[in-house]
């Protein structure tokens, strides 16, 4: 019944294990104390006990304690992603341009907490026959990280929006298959603080390819 404490001070964030609980941080046993680093400057400490685990996050203001349980009902009761079927129309080559500098970006998040972003860059493309555009909203594995709304949120995909990562950009083109288009982790959790498409990042169409909404979203 009784893990341990943890104690948040002066910006610090340490768990005293209580005796006898085999608990580990980063898969190393927990002898007493020990000083759990965030998520602020990377990968954040792991602390398991059992089917549980946690760590500390930092988001805007706010340091947060989150908790992971293997076993959860919400877990075990989940069937599966859901998705559009293939649609090749949905499969276009964009115009990649740099910004240089990067652009600046103010990025929301679910809390509302705003924070300072980059965009290395914008992606134009068109479908329908009409044109678009679309700020990248950070690299991934070399490609680039599209995060947009469109007219589908709400109704058949998560009102939040969705996220779609590219190949890298070769010669100033970029392949982009909407068909690859996924949520984000809000979309099945109300636990989740993912950051809301930038406003620019907002299409007027229907973009049905890709992840749809979930049973929970």
């Amino acid at each position: 019944e009784h893990v341990g404490i943890v104690t948040f001070e002066a910006g610090e964030v340490t768990l005293a294990i209580a005796a006898g609980v085999a608990a580990f941080v980063n898969g190393t046993p927990i002898e007493q104390t020990v000083t759990l680093h965030s998520d602020a400057t990377g990968t954040p400490d792991s602390v398991t006990l059992g089917s549980l685990t946690f760590f500390i996050i930092q988001r805007g203001p706010r340091t947060i304690l989150r908790l992971r349980d293997a076993n959860s009902p919400v877990l075990r009761s989940f069937t599966g992603r859901k998705w559009f079927p293939v649609d090749e129309s949905y499969h276009v080559e964009g115009i990649f341009t740099p910004y240089d500098p990067p652009k600046s970006l103010s990025i929301t998040n679910l809390l509302g907490d705003t924070s300072a972003n980059t965009s290395p860059g914008v992606v134009t493309f068109t479908l329908g026959g009409q044109e678009y555009q679309l700020d990248a909203t950070g690299w991934r594995e070399d490609g680039l990280v599209l995060h947009f709304r469109d007219a589908t949120n709400g109704d058949v995909t998560y009102g939040g929006g969705r996220a779609l990562v590219t190949s890298a950009p070769v010669g100033g083109l970029v392949a982009l298959d909407f068909n690859r288009t996924s949520n984000l982790p809000c979309a099945f959790t109300e636990f989740a603080t993912c950051p809301l498409p930038p406003q620019q990042n907002r299409l007027p169409i229907r973009i049905e390819a890709g992840e749809q909404r979930s049973e929970r979203s």
